[in-house]
């Protein structure tokens, strides 16, 4: 089974799905790396290649075929990423997968979201203006760029109805969030040998 920990930046989808990953022994992947990739190969910051996207579809193409190449080979798979859950739903319905992916959608506040983004060590900006900023302008590049390329929305995208388990991370820390994960995990898998 593909599991997708999905949400918008600082909601914990890389943190679910890293620890959750590593604790079951299932490889871990994310498309949002794989774009920071790209952005470092065309020396460009990723919220430039956000707008280049808009107008160079091999991007996603790139993206995308990454994303479903790993889903045909790696059956047992942690992957996150914010189209990974349309893209491999997409790729079961035409036949491409053998189940369908489980899908959990990670929702935070958008304040809590910035904080947690500008606590990160790893961030080269910690203040959380400039933070909730930069997000903010890519997140929307990003929905423009999902409509030409989708026909969709980063909204859409984000969509509950979309996604078989919803967990509201605002105010869990990061064990009981990782927790939450793992029962989404546990349950489908009960749910499947019934």
């Amino acid at each position: 089974m593909i599991r997708v920990p999905n949400g918008l930046a600082g909601a914990g989808k890389t943190t679910a799905g890293e620890k959750v990953a590593e604790k079951y022994g299932w490889p871990f992947q994310s498309v949002g790396a794989w774009f920071r990739e790209i952005a470092i190969e065309r020396g460009v910051e990723p919220q430039e290649l956000e707008i280049q996207a808009q107008f160079d579809p091999t991007v996603d193409q790139i993206l995308d075929g990454k994303t479903l190449e790993l889903a045909r080979r790696s059956p047992e798979l942690v992957i996150e990423g914010r189209r990974v859950a349309y893209i491999l739903q997409q790729a079961f319905e035409r036949g491409e997968l053998r189940e369908p992916p489980l899908k959990i959608l990670l929702r935070c506040d958008d304040a809590v979201r910035f904080q947690r983004m500008a606590d990160d060590p790893k961030r080269k900006e910690p203040r959380v203006e400039v933070v909730a900023r930069q997000t903010l302008e890519r997140e929307a590049a990003a929905s423009v760029r999902y409509q030409v390329q989708y026909g969709m929305t980063l909204a859409e995208l984000m969509d509950p109805a979309r996604y078989d388990f919803i967990i509201n991370t605002t105010h869990l820390q990061e064990r009981a969030m990782i927790q939450a994960v793992e029962a989404c995990v546990k349950s489908r898998f009960l749910l499947q040998k019934v």
